[in-house]
């Protein structure tokens, strides 16, 4: 029998959401709480950015498919919990707003 893992809650992610709101995300396969996102109209929609795109948004659902979740546009997050971070993506969301710390 393997274990498996249970991924983060919100409040093992957010410590501080500051702006949070229900957007549309739309991903091509299951994304866990934490996934940097990029908006590009002004956060009426979500996605997974690109490697030359900045993040300015935080996944704070798990998500299977492309649905409403919510985002995190401003606050402070773990960064332990965020999937893939870098020092470039923390410095993205620095400048976006978003403190990893």
């Amino acid at each position: 029998m393997s274990v498996t893992q249970m991924p983060p809650v919100y409040e093992e992610v957010v410590l501080k959401g500051t702006i949070v709101f229900s957007s549309s995300i739309t991903v091509s396969e299951p994304k866990p709480i934490g996934t940097p996102l990029i908006t590009k109209d002004g956060g009426e929609s979500f996605s997974i950015p690109l490697e030359t795109e900045k993040p300015n948004g935080i996944l704070c659902e798990n998500l299977d498919q492309s649905d409403m979740a919510l985002v995190l546009t401003s606050g402070i997050v773990k960064e332990k919990n965020i999937p893939g971070i870098t020092p470039q993506i923390k410095i993205d969301l620095f400048e976006n707003g978003i403190v990893a710390i």
